[in-house]
């Protein structure tokens, strides 16, 4: 089998792992191959269902190979169903393909080794670890009111906030408040591991968390977080509705401003994400046992 997906976004790639599995548990056992872009590659490393990795311009489909194009369906059920999309992406790909999402979750697989410095890293915090994703590349879905945000979950959890960005923020400098810019893939994977819940609006941050097990806050806005974790095998949370518009969710076609993120508090955040905490406490040590009890022989997490 051979999955080819053509664009260069984290959080397809992560989705996409789920879509494969469900493809592999249909159709059998033959070899699959994922053509994806070369940077996103570390994303589908120890991964069970997967044996081969390319990219769309190598090429090189064998004769006789189930072909699956997973680049443009989303695309089109999206926009064209918007705003009442139902569907999440590994369903809409897993269909294209005529066959039925099996809810085979997106999965992140980190080696032992991994695990291990994600423990060195870890040391002994015994306050909580709160990942924060900063901002969106899509400006709408970004909230705007993420640096209060951040201070407000550094004083209510009393632990250590990472902020997630590609560049450094002015609150990644105060205490208690640290920088993750500028990491390759596996290694911002290992400081997503770290968390005990990833606080952020729609972006890679969520499903890359979602997909190594770690309880998410989804701060959703114009889209909608029950559609998009639909699948993932975690704890999830989302802020309460905004209805004065009486558009949400719009997805593609926000209001300008987009007043359901606009009008978020970051008390009101905070506040659920702390529940949410408190709620999955003790979270990080059950994801590693179970990381490491699936360990196989070869070294690597399966």
């Amino acid at each position: 089998m051979f999955v080819e997906r053509r664009t260069r976004g984290l959080g397809d790639a992560v989705m996409l792992t789920s879509a494969v599995a469900s493809l592999r548990n249909t159709l059998g056992s033959d070899p699959v191959t994922v053509a994806i872009a070369d940077s996103l590659h570390p994303t589908f490393l120890h991964h069970p269902s997967i044996d081969h990795l390319t990219t769309p311009e190598r090429g090189g489909i064998p004769p006789g190979t189930i072909y699956v194009d997973c680049s443009s369906a989303c695309a089109r059920y999206e926009h064209h169903h918007q705003p009442l999309i139902v569907k999440n992406r590994p369903q809409i790909w897993v269909e294209s393909a005529g066959q039925r999402w099996d809810r085979s979750p997106p999965k992140i697989h980190l080696s032992p080794a991994e695990w291990k410095a994600v423990v060195r890293m870890r040391g002994d915090f015994d306050k909580p670890i709160v990942g924060v994703g900063y901002a969106s590349v899509d400006a709408w879905r970004t909230y705007k009111h993420v640096d209060l945000l951040i201070r407000r979950l550094r004083k209510m959890t009393g632990g250590t906030v990472l902020v997630f960005h590609d560049k450094p923020t002015r609150v990644g400098r105060m205490d208690g408040i640290r920088q993750c810019v500028g990491e390759g893939l596996r290694e911002y994977f290992k400081k997503v591991a770290l968390c005990d819940l990833m606080v952020s609006p729609d972006t890679a941050h969520v499903h890359v968390a979602a997909a190594l097990e770690v309880p998410v806050y989804f701060i959703d806005g114009p889209t909608d977080a029950e559609v998009r974790m639909d699948g993932y095998d975690v704890p999830y949370s989302r802020p309460p509705r905004y209805t004065a518009c009486g558009r949400q969710p719009s997805w593609y076609r926000p209001c300008k401003p987009c007043w359901c993120l606009e009008a978020l508090r970051p008390g009101v955040v905070a506040s659920g994400a702390v529940c949410l905490l408190r709620e999955e406490a003790g979270g990080f040590a059950r994801r590693l046992d179970s990381a490491l009890r699936l360990s196989d022989n070869s070294g690597e997490v399966r």
